[in-house]
């Protein structure tokens, strides 16, 4: 859209967060204010990036399924981090069982359009026949 020199004065607006924030969180908080410093600053140019970009080239983003998708990680997230400290096999068998509840709880809170469902459903009936391919008795025709 040649709108490109929009961008360059978001980099002063990071650099400036940063080092604000620099000056306010390293006295108190070491290494670590440096880390969310950077973080904030880097936040802070993404939404304004991406307030500039909406402006100049409106691209409509499903809001809703978003937040559906990151809601759904987040519990998943805190579960994870939450977890009792058992034996190592069983935190990642239990790590596992959470990383493939993931589609089973975006189903669950009706993130998946019902073309999405069929085109799913019609892929993994392909994929389980390709699977079962060679167990099938072959037919000779004499």
């Amino acid at each position: 859209m040649k709108r490109t020199m929009l961008f360059p004065p978001l980099l002063f607006v990071t650099v400036g967060v940063n080092i604000l924030l620099s000056f306010i969180l390293i006295p108190k908080y070491g290494i670590m204010g440096a880390a969310w410093a950077t973080l904030v600053a880097y936040f802070v140019r993404s939404l304004l990036t991406f307030i500039i970009s909406q402006r100049v080239f409106h691209v409509p983003y499903l809001y809703i399924k978003m937040a559906r998708s990151f809601l759904v990680f987040g519990i998943l997230l805190f579960v994870g981090t939450h977890l009792p400290e058992w034996h190592m096999g069983i935190q990642i068998l239990l790590k596992i069982i959470l990383l493939m509840l993931f589609p089973a709880l975006l189903y669950l809170f009706g993130f998946f359009e019902k073309r999405e469902l069929a085109r799913i459903r019609s892929q993994c009936d392909a994929s389980l026949k390709r699977l079962l391919a060679p167990l099938r008795p072959s037919v000779s025709h004499r």
